[in-house]
């Protein structure tokens, strides 16, 4: 299963340990930082997305195609 962080470096400040997620997701793709026009070919393959709360809404009406039957987690600081 395919995962995706978009914006990680929002999250990370070298201070997380991101194993368990690893665990979960072997085939996770970490990207520091997306911009809105890098999305869709970032995500296009993927089961799972990851991202901040400010870029999903942004997202939000471009994305309700690839939202069908998908997982998608709103991380939150």
């Amino acid at each position: 299963m395919l995962g995706v962080f978009l914006d990680r470096d929002s999250l990370d400040c070298g201070d997380l340990d991101f194993g368990n997620l690893n665990r979960i997701l072997p085939e996770l793709r970490c990207y520091s930082a997306t911009a809105l026009d890098e999305v869709a070919e970032r995500i296009v393959e993927a089961e799972v997305v990851i991202s901040n709360q400010r870029m999903v809404e942004q997202l939000a009406e471009n994305i309700q195609g690839w939202l069908d039957g998908k997982l998608m987690r709103v991380v939150t600081c």
